[in-house]
């Protein structure tokens, strides 16, 4: 109904956060320095407040996009669960294999430390993100607050990222759970929008170069893939197709470039990231005309041997 009365392209007020139209307000700029901070400095809590809507969810994406290669993430995002739930759960997360139906907590927290340790001796680290955190059981806080007492003489072996509506922090402020919230080395709570910073969000632009990269990224691998086997196989038909392809991701590149700069110019804090994307398109490219260079090849040497059997028939005629 809105989309045909409006003349959008697609349905409006989705519940779903999309990564297309992510925008970091000053407060979830400062959300996100936090939760880096927090995760930086080696504590074993991180805990992030806000009322429904705020975009707690997107300062976790955000955080997820900045986390280094080294860091293995464990997401649980249904928290109303029991104390073995939760603990099966992380270990589902981290892909930690336990016997099939325990109903032993020690067996769980027992197959968790041995991945931690083992993690940590690949020099990997840790993080374990809870939304909704605020529906956990005093008992579920308490496991997780064990699972962090395993550590070294520098670092805690896990690191965990509690995110939840403001109930949460009234929860961590319970005396039974003292020792949990001593241990919280960063907190931020999310308020909402102001007027100005709403008027900053509508007038904000769609990030559609996250869209427009993985597609460059689809058709360059495929371009690659296809070159590779018509050289193999001496195929010029498939080779030409990769040339056709070419093209597209030539428009597709020129497409993110004109979006990266109007983005960049609406969001100057926008600068770094975009240049990234640029970076990431531009090396796209390359592996496209590397595709391109051997399609052509394989032309080259289709219709040089064509050229080859026509000068023989010629030469064999009386």
């Amino acid at each position: 109904m809105y989309a045909a009365h409006f003349g959008l392209t697609e349905r409006p007020f989705s519940l779903a956060p999309d990564p297309r139209y992510l925008y970091l307000s000053d407060a979830h700029r400062e959300a996100l320095a936090h939760l880096l901070y927090g995760l930086g400095e080696g504590g074993s809590f991180v805990q992030l407040t806000g009322e429904v809507g705020t975009g707690k969810t997107t300062v976790c994406r955000a955080l997820l996009e900045q986390l280094p290669a080294d860091v293995d993430v464990a997401m649980i995002f249904n928290s109303q669960l029991t104390s073995l739930e939760l603990l099966a759960a992380v270990c589902d997360e981290l892909r930690v294999p336990y016997p099939a139906g325990t109903k032993s907590l020690k067996v769980l927290i027992d197959a968790l430390s041995h991945a931690l340790l083992d993690a940590h001796a690949r020099r990997r680290r840790t993080v374990l993100i809870i939304d909704e955190a605020q529906n956990l059981s005093s008992r579920a806080l308490e496991e997780v607050r064990l699972l962090t007492n395993l550590e070294t003489t520098k670092e805690k072996l896990l690191q965990v990222i509690l995110i939840g509506q403001p109930e949460l922090a009234e929860h961590l402020a319970r005396r039974n759970l003292r020792q949990l919230a001593q241990r919280v080395t960063a907190r931020y709570h999310l308020r909402p929008f102001s007027e100005p910073e709403t008027h900053k969000y509508i007038q904000h632009p769609p990030v559609k170069p996250l869209i427009d990269i993985p597609r460059m990224a689809e058709i360059s691998e495929k371009m690659v893939r296809d070159a590779l086997d018509a050289f193999v196989k001496r195929d010029a038909l498939l080779a030409r197709d990769v040339l056709r392809r070419d093209d597209e991701v030539d428009e597709l590149k020129d497409q993110v470039f004109r979006e990266l700069l109007t983005y960049m110019m609406a969001d100057p804090g926008t600068i770094q990231r975009a240049l990234a994307l640029i970076l990431i398109s531009r090396n796209l490219e390359r592996i496209a005309d590397h595709a391109t260079n051997i399609a052509e090849d394989v032309i080259f040497i289709a219709e040089a041997k064509d050229v080859r059997h026509h000068a023989e028939e010629a030469a064999g005629k009386p």
